[in-house]
């Protein structure tokens, strides 16, 4: 990389805009020693440009040379700013006027033209930032910068500065004219390239061109005119066309381009997984950022560019990410579905799902495999450990088409080779609901923020695209969620479907009441609305969905209702979060069905519940921003053949309960600086250590409601805080003084040990490190410890990462030196709380399963097929269950029979039941085996010399990893015993959840705790702001009159971007 452009003396003499009394001393940022040539001999220090990090030293002889250049007439000395950094910032500051010059090609990251040694290894040390530091000369590095990336050939880097010279740099190329974002376009172009918040691409891009010396067309494409201003991209390349005159730049924003597709094979899966025979047609926007133009466009074709950039991908070719939004029931599950299904059909590829919840990851599947397509499964923490093993085992043979996961479930898995094997290729990841990544994920699921991340981390290691799905994403503006969520996840050059947000099927009836009412005189009004529009739906036949902010508002009302109008409160039925499953399964069922005609429910109620029938959508109150609203009456008339209705009755009042919900979920500046010292503390007192596992716990001081009581979401706060700073910083100065990731870590585990372990750990050098728990009756083993692993590789493995030395451990490994490792066993625990006496529960479980017995001995003696509703009905009779609960005891105890003869726990190695393709079991006379096996493994476990009474009133129950099949015997009866509602139980490894923290740069940390007036973070303020924002937004709507074709209108301007004058002001005044 060697640019034409010298720096003269004639040039800098320009910069000496004040005549002060002491020398002025240029500090340069990104030229190169060729640059620099012209100047030599203005150059301050004698140390050599370029040379080795490791040659700066504090010789006397070297900075003797610095004083007498402070007298004598030159106007001007130079030096660079790793020569500022080692010699200049401590010591001569105030000896000279300093200003700092920056190459203007450059935004925060600059080349480097310094050496050091172990290139590669400080290298990886910080791309992975989240891993140990293992190169012995990073901490001297990083006193230099604070990142570094290798890029085209050429080293780049951000400077260790503080934020106060960071904000005084100076561009040193002046008078550069900012190029014309209107221009013209042209018939072709030399280079297309599409600008995105990772400067990578951008920095290769100029390299390109600095230097080029025939004439380049050199079209840049954009969402939206703020976009280009991100990291100074337009001044950037004003001043290469400067530089340059044979650049020549072109702007152009995005715009869909359909091409002329065969869409015969995708139409031959369409047919053979789904029995459809063409694809929908779906509204999208053609160019959103200056018209409304809507244009078809056909499922057939999303499917296509999928497919299209996966092969890319796979070939090791260019690809890009796909992001695309369409309302609720425009088939998006079809348009990612079918190209898995085609990848693993060709090639044995994985696509993997990101999904927010558990029951909209059970629908698809189950949706799929009513189909019979069960190459689908998911992995959660509603599934036991046996099943999880199984989809694991299908995974690593490569069975497995689609895999539907959590973050919080993906991100636990540092290395997903854990999860999907060595042989097992991702070929395209998903991520549903995606507008989760900017509104959850700071708000409520923290670990959606974390995706972006392992997945940036994770396509180092392979090639996959990322296409995300959602109904709800505003383009442009200032709320703009597609660039946000973009950035976010890393999406690469996307393509980008942005589908038709106005719905004409659905009629607006808001009325606004203005007037304030008292607390009392508003709960009386919001009954009595809601009562009489209730009966007046219900009088017409109508199905009802009410939405409400909070439960207890759900509850109130019902109450209410139940005593005024009794008729009416046998229509409805609720559905929340915290609402027992079986309960929401049954209401859903009804409200589906048509049996209760009105479903009273929180936004729990929403992502994946597709019907087609509600006619009505009312709200109580708002639940929470404009997205939310929209979101939400978008659940009425998803048949195309109904006209829907949404109704809400505003009064000023209701915003109270938003403002609820808004301080249940952000977090305080305040918050945030004390997290920063509280890492800060930390890192002191582990001796300056760079790699820290924090406990929650140590933080819960910190997230306290105003009334003084604990946050319940101790750790969710933490993740958010942690990542509201670390991107801050990077947003600001080009890196984040630490780097904190989740982990499925658990620091303290539990071992059985021997009595000559015993002694060894009480020796001097081991004790501080474990805890006595617990007497056991063994026949080798007798007595139960807690070890502070933690504790161990903190004090004597610090070289190690942390899993590296959980691993070494319980392998026994030789280079882990502890003399008690061969005395001890690996346990996990079972933790279960028994509803009645421990004695009542085996006697109740005895009969239980003496009654199930019953049903097979028929159909073992005929050895004829029956279903799992046969099972069902006679448990619904002998049990006296209702059908829902009936209906779920079967399928566990079904599945556990399965289980046990897949594992072969079975010691006469016979099949207990066959299952055939239609979902038909058949029974063996050895399933009295199945019954007895677990009824002993459960006297086994409730035997009071297994079980370890906890203070909370259950149980511990301490089983060793190291016994074959132990935690699947546990599991398939614990799982049978929760199935009959006699206990609840989980499976434990270790306990007190940690994070993992990296700290790369301490200066930052110490002036944020020395100055916190001064701390700001723009982040936290944008989401503050956004709150604002949205809520005017809310009253606007409600509280202007609006027919429904302008309420429409006023939506679809606002998810483009365009939000009214007044709104903006009455946000910006609060």
């Amino acid at each position: 990389m060697k640019f034409k452009e010298k720096i003269t003396r004639e040039n800098l003499e320009r910069h000496i805009d004040n005549v002060t009394k002491s020398k002025k001393l240029f500090v340069f940022l990104g030229f190169s020693p060729e640059q620099l040539i012209e100047v030599s001999d203005y150059k301050l220090l004698q140390d050599k440009f370029p040379q080795k990090i490791e040659e700066f030293n504090h010789n006397p002889e070297v900075i003797s040379h610095i004083f007498p250049k402070m007298t004598d007439e030159r106007l001007f000395y130079w030096c660079t700013a790793e020569e500022y950094q080692f010699y200049i910032e401590n010591q001569f500051v105030n000896y000279f006027d300093i200003q700092f010059l920056y190459n203007n090609l450059y935004h925060s990251l600059f080349p480097i033209f310094y050496s050091f040694d172990n290139f590669d290894q400080v290298l990886r040390d910080y791309e992975d930032d989240d891993q140990e530091i293992k190169s012995s000369n990073f901490e001297n590095i990083n006193k230099f910068y604070g990142n570094i990336v290798y890029v085209d050939s050429q080293l780049y880097g951000t400077y260790s500065f503080d934020e106060e010279i960071l904000s005084n740099l100076n561009p040193y190329f002046t008078n550069v004219s900012l190029l014309n974002l209107k221009s013209s376009e042209v018939q072709a172009y030399d280079l297309t390239f599409e600008i995105q918040e990772n400067q990578n691409s951008f920095l290769i891009l100029m390299n390109k061109l600095i230097n080029s010396t025939h004439k380049q067309l050199v079209n840049i494409v954009h969402s939206n005119d703020s976009e280009i201003l991100i990291n100074e991209y337009l001044q950037r390349l004003s001043t290469l066309v400067h530089l340059n005159s044979n650049i020549k730049i072109f702007f152009t924003k995005k715009s869909l381009d359909l091409t002329n597709i065969d869409e015969s094979k995708y139409l031959k899966i369409l047919d053979e997984y789904w029995g459809f025979s063409s694809f929908r047609s779906l509204k999208m926007y053609k160019d959103p950022d200056n018209s409304k133009e809507l244009i078809d466009v056909k499922q057939s074709q999303i499917i296509h560019d999928i497919v299209e950039e996966i092969e890319n991908a796979q070939q090791e070719k260019p690809f890009r990410d796909i992001f695309i939004t369409s309302s609720t029931g425009a088939g998006k599950s079809v348009m990612f579905q079918l190209p898995s299904f085609l990848m693993h059909k060709n090639h044995q590829l994985l696509t993997i799902v990101i999904s927010p919840l558990i029951g909209l990851m059970n629908d698809q599947v189950k949706n799929l495999q009513a189909r019979g397509i069960n190459n689908v499964a998911t992995i959660n923490s509603n599934i036991t450990p046996m099943e999880k093993e199984e989809i694991q085992r299908r995974i690593h043979k490569k069975e497995i088409a689609i895999l539907y996961i959590s973050p919080e479930t993906l991100l636990n898995r540092a290395d997903i080779k854990l999860l999907i094997g060595e042989e097992t290729k991702v070929g395209l990841f998903i991520v549903d609901e995606a507008h989760i990544v900017t509104t959850w994920g700071k708000a409520f699921r923290a670990d959606y923020w974390y995706l972006g991340p392992y997945l940036q981390k994770l396509r180092k290691e392979m090639k996959f695209p990322i296409a995300t799905f959602t109904a709800t994403a505003i383009y442009g503006g200032e709320e703009d969620m597609y660039k946000e969520t973009r950035d976010s996840l890393g999406l690469l050059n996307p393509k980008f479907y942005l589908g038709q947000i106005k719905r004409n099927d659905i009629e607006m009836k808001i009325d606004s009441h203005p007037k304030e009412l008292s607390t009392n005189e508003y709960r009386i009004a919001k009954f009595d609305f809601a009562s009489l529009r209730l009966k007046s739906f219900i009088k017409n036949e109508k199905k009802v969905l009410v939405y409400f902010p909070t439960i207890p508002l759900i509850n109130q009302l019902q109450t209410y209702i139940e005593e005024q109008h009794p008729r009416l409160s046998k229509q409805i039925v609720t559905y929340y979060g915290s609402l027992q499953k079986a309960h929401k399964e049954e209401n859903h069922y009804r409200f589906s069905r048509g049996d209760s005609k009105i479903m009273f429910a929180t936004k729990a109620y929403g992502m994946g519940i597709d019907l087609p029938d509600i006619d009505i959508v009312y709200h109580y109150a708002p639940t929470g921003n404009v997205c939310d609203y929209v979101q939400e009456i978008g659940r009425a008339a998803r048949d195309e053949q109904l006209n829907g209705q949404a109704y809400f009755d505003f009064l000023k009042n209701d915003f109270s309960h938003i403002k609820r919900l808004h301080g249940m979920s952000t977090i305080r500046k305040t918050q945030l600086q004390q997290v920063s010292e509280k890492i800060y503390k930390i890192y002191k007192e582990k001796k300056k250590s760079r790699n820290l596992l924090v406990s929650v716990e140590d933080f819960s001081h910190i997230f306290t409601s105003n009334n003084g009581n604990e946050d319940t979401d101790v750790e969710g706060k933490l993740k958010t805080s942690l990542l509201l700073i670390e991107k801050d910083f990077i947003n600001r100065i080009g890196f984040a003084p630490f780097v904190a990731r989740p982990r499925g870590l658990f620091s303290r585990e539990y071992f059985k040990v021997t009595a000559k372990g015993e002694k060894l750990l009480h020796q001097v050098q081991n004790k501080e490190y474990v805890k006595y728990i617990k007497t056991i009756d063994h026949d080798h083993y007798n007595k139960i410890y807690e070890i502070d692993l933690k504790k161990i590789w903190e004090k004597k493995y610090r070289n190690l990462s942390f899993p590296n030395f959980k691993r070494k451990f319980h392998d026994r490994d030789h280079t882990i030196n502890l003399n008690f490792l061969d005395e001890i066993d690996s346990t996990f625990i079972v933790n279960f709380q028994s509803k009645n006496s421990l004695e009542h529960s085996l006697t109740f479980f005895s009969q239980r399963l003496q009654t199930v017995s019953s049903f097979f001995s028929n159909y073992a003696l005929t050895r004829s097929f029956f279903k799992n509703e046969d099972l069902a009905i006679y448990l619904e009779k002998e049990l006296k269950l209702d059908k829902y609960n009936a209906s779920n005891l079967s399928q566990i105890i079904l599945q556990s029979m399965i289980r046990y003869t897949s594992l072969r726990l079975n010691t006469n190695s016979r099949s207990v039941i066959h299952v055939n393709e239609n979902k038909s079991y058949r029974i063996t006379p050895s399933y009295e085996d199945f019954f007895k096996f677990v009824l002993q493994q459960a006297n086994i476990y409730f035997d009071s010399k297994w079980t370890d009474k906890q203070p909370d009133s259950s149980y511990n129950v301490y089983l060793s990893k190291s016994v074959r099949d132990a935690i699947n015997r546990s599991t398939l009866t614990f799982g049978l015993l929760e199935g009959f509602g006699l206990i609840n139980y989980q499976i434990q490894g270790g306990n007190t959840p940690e994070i993992y923290i990296r700290i790369n740069s301490t200066l930052q940390l110490e002036s944020l705790i020395k100055n916190p007036s001064k701390y700001q973070n723009k982040i936290l303020n944008d989401v503050h702001y956004r709150h604002k924002l949205s809520n005017e937004m809310l009253k606007y709507i409600f509280e202007n009159k609006m027919t429904t074709e302008v309420f429409w209108d006023v939506i679809e301007d606002y998810f483009l971007g365009k939000i009214p004058e007044q709104v903006i002001s009455a946000a910006r005044t609060k």
